[in-house]
């Protein structure tokens, strides 16, 4: 019995064909925050091998440090201990958002964070209604989803955010801007529907497929309408 997608999700989320496992996890790890695919059933035998020997460096700090001092040069090695020194205040920088940009106070530190978030998910799917570019476009299994009690911020995982402005798909919605959220289906596909309205006044919509739809909608309050 193999997990549904999980070859295509590989294909699409790492460069499995070019670089071996060990190699993406000295040089991106620390960029990875959640991964299960080790404990899927592929197709695949290779991509199958590929994803357990990943999930197994990802999940032992010791395994970690040895292949990025194996594989990193002594430049490239103290540029990832310095972010994943500078980790936490990352965190919270990227969860709390732009102060100026939420029109919200920012949060003094990462527990306050913490106690905020009613939803985090790092590996859904979804689009922007901006324009046609978008709509054709978007982002598959490597999109962020965070809902706190304050905003919505929705982004793309590195490497994938290099695009995430061209699919406009980088955004720290406050709650109070949100004008409607509604579930419906896209190509057979359960998704959430998210309208709001940014600093400008201008209506965006956001087309979510988070993997937990129920929970996802929850934590925005369930459906609502524009007024």
């Amino acid at each position: 019995m193999y997990d549904r997608e999980a070859d295509h999700d590989i294909e699409v989320l790492f460069p499995w064909r070019e670089m071996t496992p060990d190699e993406y996890a000295a040089r991106y790890g620390h960029n990875v925050w959640c991964y299960s695919f080790h404990r899927m059933r592929f197709r695949n035998p290779e991509i199958g091998r590929w994803a357990v020997r990943l999930g197994e460096l990802l999940t032992d700090s010791d395994k970690m440090e040895r292949v990025r001092r194996e594989i990193l040069s002594p430049a490239e090695y103290a540029e990832v201990q310095q972010r994943i020194a500078d980790d936490a205040l990352l965190a919270v920088a990227d969860v709390a958002g732009s102060a100026e940009e939420a029109k919200m106070p920012r949060l003094s530190s990462y527990h306050s964070v913490t106690e905020t978030i009613l939803y985090k998910e790092w590996f859904a799917s979804g689009h922007s209604r901006k324009n046609i570019f978008t709509q054709l476009g978007g982002a598959r299994g490597c999109l962020k989803l965070v809902v706190t009690n304050a905003f919505l911020h929705v982004s793309i995982l590195f490497p994938f955010s290099l695009g995430a402005g061209l699919f406009d798909l980088n955004h720290t919605i406050p709650r109070s801007r949100i004008v409607s959220v509604r579930r419906t289906r896209y190509f057979f596909r359960t998704a959430i529907i998210v309208t709001f309205r940014d600093a400008a006044e201008l209506e965006g919509t956001l087309c979510l497929h988070p993997r937990r739809p129920d929970a996802f909608l929850e934590s925005l309050g369930g459906e609502t309408t524009a007024p």
